[in-house]
Protein backbone atom coordinates (compact mmCIF):
# COMPACT_ATOMS: atom_id res chain seq x y z
CA UNK A 1 0.00 0.00 0.00
CA UNK A 2 1.37 3.43 -0.88
CA UNK A 3 0.70 6.72 0.83
CA UNK A 4 -0.81 9.72 -0.84
CA UNK A 5 1.59 12.59 -1.63
CA UNK A 6 -0.71 14.80 0.47
CA UNK A 7 -0.32 12.68 3.59
CA UNK A 8 1.63 14.62 6.23
CA UNK A 9 4.88 13.10 7.40
CA UNK A 10 4.74 11.35 10.75
CA UNK A 11 6.26 13.39 13.60
CA UNK A 12 9.55 12.10 15.03
CA UNK A 13 9.37 9.65 17.90
CA UNK A 14 10.14 11.21 21.30
CA UNK A 15 13.77 10.81 22.28
CA UNK A 16 15.05 10.55 18.72
CA UNK A 17 17.63 13.01 17.45
CA UNK A 18 17.07 15.24 14.46
CA UNK A 19 20.07 16.60 12.59
CA UNK A 20 20.18 20.37 12.35
CA UNK A 21 22.29 22.63 10.21
CA UNK A 22 24.31 25.75 11.01
CA UNK A 23 21.50 27.74 9.41
CA UNK A 24 19.02 26.15 11.84
CA UNK A 25 21.26 27.18 14.76
CA UNK A 26 21.52 30.75 13.46
CA UNK A 27 17.75 31.00 13.04
CA UNK A 28 17.15 29.68 16.56
CA UNK A 29 19.72 32.08 18.04
CA UNK A 30 18.10 35.01 16.20
CA UNK A 31 14.67 34.03 17.51
CA UNK A 32 15.96 33.77 21.08
CA UNK A 33 17.75 37.14 20.79
CA UNK A 34 14.58 38.75 19.50
CA UNK A 35 12.75 37.63 22.64
CA UNK A 36 15.33 39.02 25.08
CA UNK A 37 15.70 42.62 26.18
CA UNK A 38 18.98 44.36 25.31
CA UNK A 39 20.00 44.45 28.99
CA UNK A 40 19.55 40.69 29.32
CA UNK A 41 21.56 40.04 26.15
CA UNK A 42 24.42 42.20 27.52
CA UNK A 43 24.29 40.39 30.87
CA UNK A 44 24.50 37.02 29.13
CA UNK A 45 27.34 38.26 26.89
CA UNK A 46 29.26 39.49 29.93
CA UNK A 47 28.85 36.13 31.64
CA UNK A 48 29.97 34.34 28.48
CA UNK A 49 33.12 36.50 28.26
CA UNK A 50 33.92 35.79 31.91
CA UNK A 51 33.50 32.08 31.31
CA UNK A 52 35.82 32.23 28.31
CA UNK A 53 38.50 33.94 30.41
CA UNK A 54 38.21 31.20 33.04
CA UNK A 55 38.50 28.51 30.37
CA UNK A 56 41.64 30.15 29.01
CA UNK A 57 43.19 30.47 32.47
CA UNK A 58 43.32 34.27 32.22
Amino acid sequence: MTTSPNTPEQPPIAGTRIASTALDAERIAAAVDAELAASIRETYACGWRQGERCDLGV
